[in-house]
């Protein structure tokens, strides 16, 4: 948690007097990292990954942009009893942005909303199965600017989705809780 604190604080500290310009008709390019919490309806285990991600919005107003992102997952488990579990996700979803601050202005919050599909492959002992299913969910962030064309980024999101590639019969709903940290470059 210190390390992250300070990452922060380093953060807002090179941003200096650097408003944010973005207009209509505007780019984003993202590259981020997230850490997530996956849990499911079913019972109350939970699991950690790291992703990386990749999103390029379009700005419509310079309050306002659409975009798409994807990012990639992947766990190894080994419970108690020695099962190994495998599971890799592509997660492929179109956003849209509300920025909360009009005008220049070097700390930007927002929010939205997403979804997509989740590519979802998942493999143990007794099961080798892949799915496809529809994610959706919601988030919200800041954005530092450190440039008029980069910010710094900090974003939390929340992701309902429910796949079908557990051994157990009849839907199961997953979500992912994720923090991520990124980088983005406006053009």
């Amino acid at each position: 948690m210190k390390k992250i604190l300070l990452m922060m604080m380093v953060m807002v500290a090179t941003t200096g007097f650097i408003f944010a310009g973005t207009e209509a008709g505007m780019r984003e390019l993202q590259i981020q990292g997230s850490f997530d919490r996956n849990g499911n309806s079913e019972n109350d285990d939970s699991d950690y990954t790291l992703s990386g991600q990749l999103g390029l919005n379009y700005f419509l107003a310079p309050y306002m942009s659409v975009g798409g992102v994807t990012f990639i997952s992947g766990s190894v488990s080994v419970p108690d009893e020695g099962d190994k579990t495998t599971n890799e996700s592509v997660f492929a979803m179109l956003r849209g942005s509300l920025y909360l601050t009009r005008g220049a202005a070097r700390v930007v919050p927002y929010l939205g909303g997403q979804g997509g599909a989740a590519f979802i492959a998942y493999q143990n002992e007794s099961n080798d199965d892949s799915s496809v299913s529809l994610v959706y969910g919601g988030f919200a962030g800041l954005k530092l600017f450190a440039s008029e064309k980069t910010s710094w980024n900090i974003e939390g999101s929340y992701l309902l989705y429910e796949p079908d590639v557990e051994e157990n019969e009849g839907d199961v709903t997953y979500n992912t809780t994720a923090l991520t940290i990124g980088f983005s470059y406006y053009f």
